[in-house]
């Protein structure tokens, strides 16, 4: 046995927080475990990044009596909650669902196939009035950022929760935290990880940051400083993989890693240390924190100075697409023959104005781009990977009109963070749940295994290569046409009027 399930964890949770490199020694591991797992109340105080909870979270879902559960967040870090739920739940048999609206939530939930239900105050509130959430049957609460939730929500929905349900207010705010615990947690063991250390007097960088653009910011940090070596620091191993996927320079003179961190000349903390963990950090070279939104009043009780790390904006972004694009041009003047499309613009440029002209073929050009190449057929006996590369398959993207997707959130999404080619990107087809996306057959799988670590709209998307004819409706039942008056019959004439 080993110290995890000697604190009352269950072997898959136990399994999976060893895996991120956590340890059953650990004070802010050993108490939230134990109390959690044995179903008492706890109050965490924490640096307001979930992977801080995953201890406590870890040893809630260690107990079947805790079903079902109910996890409130707020909007902007729900996303960011249900990613470390459902990665606690792979390999149990907890059925997570994260509410970004109601339908969904609705219906899972009156079916009973739901065991934690992570929302919003906001959106739990529309699901008790549909009565599909029933807070009587609620077995364990725990509230995430709890000083940031809309307390007017909050209170009535915890004003039905039985009195013995087992409660986890998890926040970095003494006060607002502890004011939430006395009124719906009492008696919670209380576990402060803020105030072993006091805040660091040594100046610290600051990066302003998304919670979907943290490793996007690590890839933009090392850019622009450059360090012969650096160390990128996380409170929980449950994000490594994804952040080596999102930075594949990550390796070699980068090391990743969870605990106390060798010296470096750079420290890029990807989740917000504690007081006493940022020490560390910073004995051992400059740091860079990603801040992310909500932490904007936990950063004084952090470190007192702090200097903004100013990352590349959309101006910066559009600035260097400009660039290369001049630079493609100037290229082609310099190497290229320009006889052909001098002569057929030469009656053009007697009658229009040489800028009028570029900025016209520019315009032509950026179409050109944008459009899907045509598929040609393949000529008889052509070799097969010449073939699959003319060919398209489709991808199954699980967002769709009901979660406001538009095709430029899909294209910007692919290209931007999965790195397709956005002129391989042919026909976007959302419906309502999901979304078909026609790229190259021989391309599909890599990018929809790319394609499920992305997120859309604040929802995490899920992706997989459709198995459906590429043209035409998917198999099963097929769209219905519009209706205008009687429907025709096909395959019979009408009958004449009755007299």
């Amino acid at each position: 046995m080993s110290l995890f399930e000697e604190l009352h964890l269950s072997a898959p949770l136990a399994s999976r927080l060893e895996e991120w490199g956590w340890e059953a020694t650990q004070r802010e591991v050993r108490e939230a475990v134990a109390t959690a797992a044995r179903g008492n109340n706890l109050t965490l105080l924490a640096p307001p990044t979930p992977a801080w909870a995953t201890p406590a979270l870890a040893g809630l879902m260690s107990r079947a009596e805790a079903r079902p559960c109910l996890l409130l967040a707020p909007d902007a870090e729900l996303a960011e909650w249900a990613a470390l739920a459902h990665r606690l739940a792979a390999g149990t048999d907890w059925r997570v669902l994260a509410a970004q609206g109601e339908a969904r939530a609705v219906r899972l939930l009156l079916a009973g196939q739901v065991d934690m239900l992570l929302a919003t105050p906001a959106i739990a509130m529309a699901l008790v009035q549909r009565t599909a959430l029933k807070m009587d049957t609620v077995r364990s609460l725990v509230l995430a950022g709890a000083e940031r939730l809309d307390r007017e929500p909050l209170d009535s929905l915890l004003a039905d929760l039985p009195p013995d349900a087992q409660r986890l207010v998890v926040g970095s705010e003494a006060g607002g935290v502890l004011d939430i615990a006395e009124r719906h947690a009492r008696k919670a063991l209380q576990l402060d990880l803020l105030s072993v250390a006091a805040p660091s007097d040594q100046p610290v960088r600051v990066a302003a940051v998304g919670w979907d653009r943290r490793a996007e910011a690590v890839g933009q940090i090392l850019e622009l400083l450059d360090p012969d070596h650096a160390v990128v620091w996380l409170a929980s191993g449950a994000s490594i993989p994804d952040l080596r996927r999102a930075v594949p320079a990550l390796g070699g003179a980068v090391e990743v890693l969870t605990g106390d961190t060798p010296p470096a000349p750079v420290i890029i903390a990807y989740d917000l240390p504690t007081p006493a963990r940022l020490q560390q950090l910073r004995a051992g070279g400059d740091v860079v924190l990603l801040a992310t939104p909500g932490s904007d009043r936990y950063l004084p009780q952090l470190a007192s100075a702090r200097r903004a790390f100013r990352l590349p904006g959309f101006a910066e972004r559009v600035r260097d697409v400009g660039d290369q694009r001049r630079r493609d041009i100037v290229r082609r003047m310099e190497t290229g023959d320009l006889e052909r499309g001098a002569l057929v613009l030469a009656p053009v440029f007697e009658r229009y104005d040489a800028v009028q002209v570029a900025s016209a073929l520019y315009e032509l050009w950026q179409s050109a781009l944008a459009m899907p190449a045509p598929v040609a057929a393949a000529p008889r006996g052509a070799d097969p990977a010449s073939r699959g590369a003319a060919e398209k398959a489709r991808i199954w993207m699980g967002v769709g009109s009901r979660d406001d997707v538009t095709p430029g959130d899909i294209v910007a999404a692919l290209v931007k963070e999965a790195g397709v080619d956005g002129s391989r990107i042919g026909k976007i087809e959302i419906r309502e749940s999901f979304t078909l996306v026609e790229v190259p057959a021989l391309e599909a799988e890599q990018i929809a295994e790319r394609a499920s670590q992305l997120t859309i709209r604040r929802r995490r998307v899920t992706a997989r290569l459709d198995k459906g004819p590429t043209e035409g409706p998917r198999r099963g039942r097929p769209d219905r046409p519009e209706r205008s008056g009687r429907p025709e019959r096909s395959g019979r004439p009408e009958r004449p009027p009755r007299r």
